[in-house]
């Protein structure tokens, strides 16, 4: 039997996770695996995951369908914390994970940061929210969030941050250029947007570390400012590789290595 697996959000055309996961499938001998790309929007998730059959081992979940997938199975105990899984494997019940968490911890762990107490973290959504839970279990004191609105701001992470008994400081988006040099351990940027090579150069002034989720238009600027200022830069292959070896080991039972697929996710952006 051939086992389905697939990558769902809205849009989609853009990822990279059939990529990398092919390539995962590859390297593991799994010649009976298939994996997509599949547009789903959060009014048509419960009819998608209801219509898969039992060739179907499991789901990739990306924006804007983190939140929503809460409700199509059992989470487990992140991402019921964090209210928030990108990870479905089918089954009765179906059962959720957030592998976001381990997958920025691991992305962090391969450039040898492994203990930030201090961090700025751009953005206040669900990958927000997995961004503080792994800098608290790294040992992070000290978090400060640069956010567009306030409110919303506090709406999606206060619960969070009182769950992992840290205090957050929420900084206006219009303010973040006076963050101050090396005034974080680590700067994370979660926000879908690419920043202005000026914006790019004040952030990545910030950190020693600056890691960027985002690797639409690879190399983000965001990136490209932190390599010229010669600081670690992580980015959104890192991240994406890392969370997606613990995908590919829920759903196949077996786990690829990491840099061969760095590899082959740098390789393919270089040629979009």
């Amino acid at each position: 039997m051939t086992h389905h697996a697939a990558v769902i959000g809205s849009p989609i055309a853009h990822s990279l996770s059939p990529v990398l996961h092919r390539a995962a499938y590859q390297q593991l001998g799994l010649h009976d695996w298939e994996y997509d790309a599949i547009e789903v929007t959060p009014d048509t998730l419960g009819e998608f995951i209801a219509s898969r059959d039992n060739s179907w081992a499991g789901l990739s979940v990306t924006a804007p369908l983190k939140e929503a997938l809460i409700e199509f199975g059992r989470p487990d105990q992140q991402s019921s914390e964090l209210q928030s899984a990108n990870t479905l494997i089918f089954g009765h019940p179906n059962r959720l994970f957030n592998t976001d968490v381990t997958g920025l911890r691991d992305a962090m762990a391969s450039y040898d940061v492994i203990m930030p107490g201090t961090a700025v973290i751009m953005g206040a959504g669900a990958t927000a929210r997995s961004a503080i839970s792994t800098l608290v279990r790294l040992g992070c004191r000290v978090i400060r969030v640069v956010a567009r609105d306030a409110g919303r701001a506090h709406a999606s992470l206060d619960r969070v941050a009182a769950l992992y008994g840290t205090d957050l400081q929420i900084v206006d988006w219009s303010g973040f250029d006076a963050l101050g040099a090396d005034s974080a351990d680590v700067l994370i940027s979660t926000a879908p947007v690419q920043y202005t090579p000026e914006e790019a150069a004040q952030l990545a002034a910030v950190s020693q570390v600056v890691f960027d989720i985002v690797y639409q238009n690879y190399p983000t600027n965001l990136s490209r400012a932190a390599i010229k200022a010669g600081r670690v830069s992580v980015d959104g292959v890192d991240l994406l590789v890392h969370q997606a070896i613990d995908q590919v080991r829920l759903m196949t039972g077996e786990e690829p290595l990491a840099e061969p697929l760095i590899e082959v996710c740098r390789a393919e952006l270089a040629k979009r």
